[in-house]
């Protein structure tokens, strides 16, 4: 970029840390608008590094996104493992549901959520 927007703009591209300012804000797609290219290759450039930026931030969401579901598809399988595990002769007893409901505040789900499980997983027995 600062090859191509230096003799155009050297105010504003001044050097290469001015032309790397212009460069991060642009691909964090924050984009100030402090400074833009003006020159058809500057633009070509400023429209690639806009496109990468927003892809990274998808991409980079899209992994966050993916982490957490995961995390939260790993524990309900572990609530559901115990739920099964104490079903198993056909009634949950007060131990087991002592067990249970520490499991559940553990992986921090909602009563509503866990009692919903256990009639569930109790009409399947």
């Amino acid at each position: 970029m600062y090859i191509a927007e230096h003799e155009a703009q050297p105010d504003n591209f001044s050097s290469i840390p001015e032309t790397m300012w212009w460069g991060l804000i642009t691909l964090t797609t924050v984009g100030y608008g402090d400074v833009s290219p003006v020159t058809p290759l500057g633009k070509i450039i400023g429209a690639f590094t806009a496109i990468m930026g927003v892809c990274t931030v998808a991409l980079l969401t899209g992994i966050v996104a993916t982490s957490f579901s995961n995390q939260r598809s790993r524990k309900a399988a572990m609530f559901e493992a115990e739920i099964n595990e104490a079903l198993k002769d056909g009634f949950i007893s007060d131990d087991e549901a002592k067990k249970i409901e520490e499991l559940r505040k553990k992986l921090n789900l909602s009563e509503e959520h866990s009692k919903s499980l256990i009639d569930l997983m109790s009409d399947k027995k």
